[in-house]
């Protein structure tokens, strides 16, 4: 649906706004009742999105170098920030959360950092493990004074009053550390975790201040799955992205509908943070091959499978390959003593 413009690292929907971030700039597809209207941007490399609380309707675009947008109602871009800490460019920005007073910032290799965009003041916060995963922050949801930030080397805890942070135990089992993908909030303490491991459970107790994750059983009968992006439909049904298909997953009869290439997908590999959805019900996932989208509740499945149809026969005769389809001929006598 988007021109060639490079692979798609990012999707966000407002209201009937879609931007897409690409490693060539950013597009905003404008979602009509007579089709869709397309317009680029940005020349940069695009690598987050967000809601602004500052000014409703407006949405954040985050990109490489620290570099910071805030695009109106109709995206238009109409205030640019360069975010520095102690005078240096900071790293990517992967993930924005605006709390109505300050940005928090996820990047790629300095971690977690408050910043304000009257000022421009940029202030880090440690994590409790202060390795170089770690300092990846590629998720964040606000959870009132908390905030939830997903690593490349599991999840913490932040208390955005006192600054302390935690880590969340994880529940995978694997020997090494599992990746916090993606994120998706159910309800208002409930969420699911897009990992490098699978799809977690996470539920977040104000009583406490903690969060709990919990395993759900594999949904590809893989050791490893990971879950790109996640988004649910009007009917209550999860729609994950992975690097093997679409997957559908509903959290209440544990259903599991795969779709792959051989599904009707014109891929099956996808890509980190490239899933919205716009209007009521239109879903969106992007990977390295473009850019789809479906509404979920125009989708037919068949209850038994289809007939087996020949569409060709390839044949090699006498060193050299021949091929006919079904279009050129009912009949194909092939070559015999």
């Amino acid at each position: 649906l988007v021109a060639p413009i490079g692979q798609i690292t990012g999707l966000h929907a407002a209201g009937n706004i879609l931007y897409v971030a690409t490693s060539q700039g950013c597009v905003v597809i404008a979602v009509t009742k007579s089709g869709l209207l397309e317009k680029r941007i940005s020349t940069e490399w695009t690598q987050s999105f967000a809601q602004n609380n500052h000014q409703v309707g407006d949405t954040w675009i985050g990109m490489g170098m620290g570099k910071l947008f805030n695009a109106s109602k109709n995206g238009t871009i109409v205030k640019r920030y360069q975010v520095t800490y102690r005078g240096r460019k900071i790293d990517d920005i992967d993930a924005i959360v605006d709390d109505g007073k300050y940005l928090w910032l996820g990047t790629f290799s300095e971690g977690l950092i408050r910043f304000n965009p009257t000022t421009g003041h940029a202030r880090p916060y440690k994590l409790p493990n202060n390795n170089n995963l770690w300092n990846r922050v590629n998720q964040l949801q606000l959870l009132g004074r908390f905030l939830l930030v997903g690593t490349s080397s599991g999840a913490a805890l932040l208390d955005k009053v006192s600054g302390h942070a935690s880590i969340i135990p994880d529940p995978t089992g694997l020997e090494g550390p599992f990746s916090v993908i993606s994120t998706y909030r159910l309800n208002k303490n409930n969420f699911l975790f897009g990992t490098s491991a699978g799809l977690l459970k996470a539920h977040f107790s104000p009583a406490t201040a903690e969060v709990f994750l919990t395993m759900v059983p594999s949904l590809s009968g893989r050791n490893a799955e990971p879950v790109m992006g996640i988004e649910e439909d009007s009917s209550g049904t999860v729609w994950l992205s992975t690097d093997y298909g679409l997957v559908t997953y509903n959290p209440e009869t544990k259903q599991v509908r795969k779709f792959s290439r051989n599904k009707g997908l014109p891929f099956d590999l996808f890509t980190v943070r490239a899933h919205a959805r716009t209007g009521r019900d239109r879903l969106w996932f992007g990977g390295p091959y473009g850019l789809i989208t479906f509404l979920p509740s125009t989708l037919s499945y068949a209850s038994v499978p289809s007939k087996v149809v020949i569409n060709s026969i390839t044949y090699l005769f006498s060193n050299k390959a021949h091929k006919k389809t079904a279009f050129q001929s009912t009949k194909t006598v092939l070559p015999h003593n």
